[in-house]
């Protein structure tokens, strides 16, 4: 008897021992699997910041449900232009300065909704009287398949009529936008867009097609009131519409950066077409003109190996009924190219013209430039030092630039920061410009 209970017990105290050492094991595999957990939520966290340094500095929320990226571009150009006596210019005084070309903040980012989206800049220069908002938005982006996206946004915006205007001004080839460019842009407008690309396939030719739609109150829209009571503009619509194709190696947002920095393998090539219209009735009580206009461009860029190629066609159709300007066509183009001849460094080139007919006179006029420059990369765009150096000519006389419209039909052509602003000029242009851009 008593060896069966010294038996029984030792089973017992085997038995306890091996349940404590059990319960001992699990105890410890739970606090290994919780340890466990919190370092793979640290790293996550650690991975994925709520605050830090993207393209610029951030802030979000932990469910990404909000967010805010903030940015900067700064300008710092000097320019130097030598005039001759041309068109019968009397001021042939070379002029030297240096200015903020653009001094720009802006706030981005998501709220409420991943695909929530909105933007504000704000830019200040030197001559430009102040602060001015550049960019006031909302978007709203709705993926229908895995193959096509839509952007749906409204606000004040940049719409997509002409590559070189769409592409902003940090990313030139040259120090600024062409002589072409700036007198058939129509900059900013105020109104409602929608955006698309269909994906066609991940490789081979005509990958993808994207599209651009808009509805604004006109090209000279933004500031601008909209009340007829107070005259400030008319009421009819404008309509700005793109297409483009990427026929080969799809270069995506990259159709939208000047120069080839990645030194593509392969060719991407991608082309577009654009359209405007805008027209005024005079229903206000301005001294504003009566005029229909109607502008197409045709565009192309290359990339390979380091080399770029871009080129862009402009014509334009204006009606001004009873100033002798009925049907008249204008214009013009551009051909630039850049080179990356060592690292970091970028030679360029551009050629540009705009013929044009003059309105008062009825005789044909056109306006020239012709530029080399030169681009060291620090940082990408990002951060980059710019030169260049051009001939330009800008006879008088010439009809208004299609961003002047509406306008008092008195009013002198102005050809904006592509050429410095200048509206009658033959003679030199130099620019250097340092950029900082996050």
């Amino acid at each position: 008897m008593l060896k069966t209970l010294r038996a029984f017990a030792q089973r017992s105290l085997i038995l306890g021992t091996a349940l404590a050492v059990v319960g001992i094991a699990s105890v410890a595999d739970a606090q290994d699997s919780d340890l466990q957990k919190r370092v793979e939520a640290l790293e996550a966290q650690l991975a994925n910041p709520l605050a830090g340094w993207g393209k610029g500095p951030y802030i979000k929320s932990d469910d990404g449900l909000f967010s805010i990226n903030f940015g900067t571009r700064i300008q710092l150009r000097y320019t130097y232009q030598g005039r001759d006596a041309g068109h019968g210019n009397t001021n042939t005084a070379d002029s030297s300065f240096v200015e903020l070309e653009r001094a720009r903040m802006k706030f981005q980012g998501n709220f409420l909704s991943k695909n929530l989206g909105y933007k504000i800049e704000v830019d200040t220069q030197t001559d430009g009287g102040g602060a001015n908002a550049t960019d006031i938005y909302l978007t709203y982006k709705h993926k229908t398949s895995d193959s096509h996206s839509l952007t749906f946004g409204g606000g004040q915006f940049k719409p997509f009529f002409g590559r070189q205007e769409k592409t902003s001004s940090s990313k030139q080839l040259l120090v600024d936008r062409s002589l072409a460019n700036e007198y058939f842009s129509i900059d900013r407008n105020i109104g409602v867009w929608m955006d698309g690309l269909a994906q066609l396939n991940e490789d081979g030719a005509f990958n993808a097609i994207g599209y651009h739609i808009a509805v604004t109150n006109g090209f000279d829209s933004v500031n601008r009131n909209p009340s007829q009571t107070n005259s400030e503009q008319d009421h009819i619509p404008a309509i700005i519409a793109h297409l483009d194709f990427h026929i080969l190696g799809n270069l995506g947002k990259d159709a939208l950066s000047s120069g080839d920095l990645k030194e593509r393998d392969s060719l991407g090539w991608t082309t577009g077409l654009s359209f405007a219209s805008d027209q005024n009735n005079n229903t206000n009580s301005n001294t504003r003109i009566k005029f229909k206009i109607y502008q197409f461009a045709w565009d192309n860029v290359f990339k390979y190996g380091g080399f770029s190629l871009n080129t862009e066609y402009f014509g334009r159709f204006l009606d001004i009924p009873g100033d002798g300007m009925s049907s008249v066509f204008t214009h013009g183009g551009y051909v630039e190219a850049g080179y990356i001849v060592c690292e970091n460094t970028q030679l360029v080139a551009r050629a540009s013209v705009v013929w044009d007919r003059d309105g008062s006179y009825g005789s044909n006029s056109s306006a020239t430039e012709l530029a080399v420059g030169v681009n060291r990369f620090f940082k990408g765009h990002n951060l980059k030092l710019s030169a260049d150096v051009g001939w330009l000519d800008i006879p008088p006389g010439m009809t208004r630039n299609t961003e002047g419209f509406p306008g008092a039909s008195s009013a002198a052509t102005n050809i904006g920061s592509g050429s410095a602003n200048i509206t009658t000029m033959q003679g030199v242009l130099l620019r250097v410009q340092a950029q900082l851009n996050f």
